[in-house]
């Protein structure tokens, strides 16, 4: 399991040589979990600006 989590590190790591070549499934897994980042900053910002304006 270890193994596999290591592998899966490696795929965004862009100095090792065999896995940092930039593949598909790679920029894919990467904009997806940019994509969440951000939903998930746009959802606690706009959780923190309900509770300003309800307590205004």
């Amino acid at each position: 399991m270890l193994y596999l989590y290591r592998q899966h590190i490696n795929l965004f790591d862009k100095t090792n040589p065999p896995y940092g070549t930039q593949t598909a499934e790679s920029l894919i897994f990467e904009t997806i979990f940019k994509a969440i980042n951000q939903l998930d900053l746009l959802l606690i910002s706009l959780k923190f600006s309900m509770i300003y304006y309800a307590l205004i």
